[in-house]
């Protein structure tokens, strides 16, 4: 038996086990609901003949076992509550649970339902599964339970009370928790109403695990329009249906090839098809039903409709806001990104952008200069969306070809994250995104945003989308006190404007820091790319930027670099010039000179910063791979005698 601790639930072992002989009604109960009696054994079932109640124990998954005792009336007077508890306006601090499975179940994946009688029901499954001890009775801090599972997931009730447990879990999720899910066994072509009702109905886990479970999304109440946009792209087959705003789709309750019965909007919907099992409640005479169907059809798509907060805050007069001591802007390239910034940077398509963003990444993790810059020493996460593994790896063998291994320990690739997916809202997928990012990151980089975002079509000209998007990516970056470098592409045409990012004015408007990188494709593969990097943002004014690039090397070259240099180092370097690329042997032997005296003159080279390391060859032989050596570009140097 595992040990407790804070957050993963554990067992103490049951209390008060049943005689050997259960009261016969506490056999029936049993019955009724298809549960074992070795279920109702861990909660203490027990029966009161004269009062007609049955009483249970309410098992938590803390520390505390057992809360305290449930009553559940057999045959409940008018107006009587059918659950209550022993003690005066007691609550429990914990929701229900059956240590059996809850402690040595699998982690893959965490049921929320309703009352104990699922709960059970997910036993028998042999799903872990907390219920709640009333529909809306679910409190913020019981995400704690859940943390250890991959996945959560609320089986929605098709009432009221399935409307409030989606909406108090989806609103009280926190940062870093797991994914939560919705599924609805009310849909086709199960049509029940709860978990246990599944199991009277002959299902199984099987047929749970073959519901569509839809990832939770928010939505606002008042916006009625948007929470049926957001429905009809979950529901097959939807469609507008003339100019009133409301949408067809083929109904989810029953078998439907029409596609002409299930109508809804703004204003309310149903089934036309007088078999379908959704309308069974209908009251007479009516053949819709109001806006209440539609809030309850959300949440069985996984749409929870949570109020957003009020606009709080305060006024205060200039000369105090000026009184105010604001801490100082941690910088992580100084002058240009810090810690809580959102940064956006664009360039033509193929060139260079991702392989600037990992030089940048490679500075950070060591604490080394860029572009003649300082930088912070912290870790990085680079999000690919844009480049195949193979690609990415050989890119990252030649930009961190000599790095320490300190340094690569603090940079983060991704694998296999998925994109946004159809349906999911951008909220959504930044707070999927901000789970996924380690708690120690300094530099989140985004490539691309159209890759991460499924900007397709016209996306990134729409200004709502754009702004959802860098205004949340920003919230992120703010909240988590990590700077966001996002990679996007110039339109066809583009010179190397800051108005050449391709879409919305969004692009420019929302962003901390705008980077705009210009440069002309060399007609040699293996020559470095000179560009020019320019930055624009809520920061002092910085220069224009001259940089060569290429996966080897990212260097400034704004000022030309003025050197003195002995007539053997002008012989030595002339020869690198015209090799291109040449090794302390390929030198040597075109001056007909020792390896021992080139490389010493190599050496001096490299401090003095005319030539860099741009890779390494193999020879003939087995020994080791020898360096190559590259002069900077032609310009950047002024050679004194």
């Amino acid at each position: 038996m595992r040990e407790p601790d804070d957050t993963v639930p554990h067992t103490t072992g049951k209390s008060n086990p049943l005689p050997a002989s259960p009261h016969p009604k506490i056999v029936e109960f049993a019955g009724s609901k298809g549960l074992p009696i070795e279920l109702l054994e861990e909660t203490s079932f027990q029966y009161n003949a004269r009062l007609e109640r049955f009483y249970y124990d309410w098992t938590g998954p803390g520390s505390q076992r057992t809360i305290g005792k449930r009553i559940r009336a057999e045959n409940p007077a008018p107006g009587e509550s059918r659950f209550k508890w022993s003690e005066k306006d007691f609550s429990p601090d914990w929701p229900f649970c059956v240590p059996s499975v809850w402690d040595r179940g699998s982690r893959e994946l965490a049921l929320v339902v309703e009352g104990e009688t699922d709960t059970m029901t997910a036993a028998a499954w042999g799903i872990p599964a907390l219920g709640t001890p009333g529909a809306t009775f679910w409190k913020p801090e019981w995400w704690e339970y859940l943390r250890g599972f991959e996945r959560v997931v609320v089986v929605v009730e098709p009432d009221p009370g399935g409307v409030g447990l989606l909406k108090a879990v989806a609103g009280s999720r926190p940062i870093g928790a797991p994914p939560l899910y919705a599924v609805a066994p009310k849909f086709r072509p199960w049509n029940c109403k709860d978990l246990n009702d599944l199991h009277l109905s002959g299902f199984g886990p099987a047929d749970l695990a073959d519901m569509p479970a839809w990832q939770v999304i928010t939505a606002d109440p008042a916006d009625r329009r948007g929470i049926v946009d957001l429905i009809a792209q979950r529901l097959e087959n939807s469609r507008r249906d003339g100019d009133d705003g409301d949408y067809k789709a083929l109904c989810p309750f029953h078998e439907d090839t029409d596609g002409n019965n299930f109508d809804f909007g703004p204003n309310g919907g149903g089934c036309f098809n007088p078999g379908c099992p959704s309308m069974e409640s209908l009251p007479p005479g009516k053949t819709m039903y109001d806006w209440s169907f539609i809030v309850r059809l959300a949440a069985m798509l996984g749409i929870a409709l949570v109020q957003t907060e009020e606009p709080t805050g305060r006024l205060i007069t200039a000369h105090d806001f000026l009184q105010i001591d604001m801490p100082p802007r941690q910088w992580f390239w100084d002058g240009i990104l810090w810690k809580g910034a959102l940064g956006v940077i664009g360039a033509r398509a193929k060139h260079g952008k991702s392989t600037l963003c990992l030089h940048l990444l490679r500075a950070l993790a060591e604490g080394s200069d860029f572009l003649g810059r300082p930088t912070s020493a912290t870790s990085g996460v680079y999000l690919n969306f844009e480049l195949a593994d193979d690609l990415l790896q050989e890119l990252l063998r030649d930009i961190l070809r000599d790095a320490p291994p300190e340094a690569m320990s603090r940079i983060h690739i991704s694998q296999e994250l998925s994109c946004r997916a159809q349906g999911e809202s951008i909220p959504t997928f930044i707070e999927r995104l901000g789970d996924f990012i380690p708690e120690d990151t300094g530099l989140a980089v985004i490539d691309t945003a159209r890759g991460a975002f499924r900007l397709e079509g016209e996306a990134e000209y729409r200004p709502g989308d754009v702004g959802a998007m860098l205004r949340g990516l920003g919230e992120l970056a703010h909240r988590r006190g990590i700077a966001i470098l996002v990679v996007h592409h110039f339109r066809k045409g583009a010179t190397g404007d800051f108005e050449d990012i391709s879409g919305s004015g969004e692009w420019l408007a929302s962003p901390d820091v705008m980077l705009s990188w210009s440069a002309e494709l060399p007609e040699d593969d293996d020559a470095l790319i000179v560009g020019e990097l320019r930055v624009l943002g809520r920061i002092k004014p910085v220069k224009p930027i001259t940089v060569s690039l290429s996966p080897k090397a990212c260097v400034t070259c704004d000022q030309k670099t003025v050197v003195r240099l002995t007539d053997q180092e002008r012989l030595v370097l002339a020869w690198i010039d015209k090799l291109g690329e040449a090794t302390v042997p390929d030198v040597a032997c075109s001056i007909n000179c020792s390896e021992r005296t080139v490389d010493r003159h190599v050496k001096r080279l490299l401090i003095k910063g005319v030539i860099y390391e741009s890779g390494t060859k193999t020879g003939p032989g087995a020994g080791k791979p020898a360096k190559c050596y590259s002069s900077m570009p032609k310009g950047s140097i002024e050679v004194i005698t």
